[in-house]
């Protein structure tokens, strides 16, 4: 009987000359090739950022591929962790860092919750009207009809 693969989540964090390469690009196709969902994007620090999840040989592959990165690529370093598998359904890159978020419950003509984001240096807000959860996986699940 064959044995049963176990899905794996992973930050990464990916060193080198990573960005103005295409390497988000590549990333996002190879996630796609192998099955992998999550993310990429640029970190403010010139490293590519990636939350990956899927298969646990998926996301091992999509590792090796980053520890290599596309052609005009030069990875100094791969930086790993686990990570809780959220429930992406996709392969997205993503721009950069939203910046300051606050979530705040607020008792006003109704109980709802504020959603406050930085954009463009300015704080925004939008009311929510129940808690929002910080998971993705949670967030699919309550959307869901029984």
């Amino acid at each position: 009987m064959p044995v049963m693969s176990s899905e794996r989540a992973v930050r990464v964090a990916v060193r080198g000359r990573v960005q103005g390469v295409g390497f988000r690009d590549a990333t996002r196709r190879q996630a796609l090739a192998l099955g992998v969902m999550g993310w990429v994007r640029n970190g403010e620090d010139g490293s590519v950022l990636v939350h990956a999840e899927g298969l646990e040989e998926a996301v091992e592959g999509l590792l090796a591929f980053l520890g290599d990165g596309p052609r005009g690529a030069q990875v100094e370093s791969v930086e790993t962790e686990d990570a809780e598998v959220e429930g992406h359904e996709q392969f997205a890159i993503r721009g950069v860092s939203a910046g300051a978020f606050v979530v705040q419950e607020h008792w006003a003509t109704a109980h709802h919750f504020d959603l406050r984001l930085e954009v463009e240096g300015k704080m925004r807000s939008w009311a929510v009207p129940k808690e929002p959860s910080m998971l993705i996986k949670r967030r699919h699940e309550e959307a869901r009809p029984e």
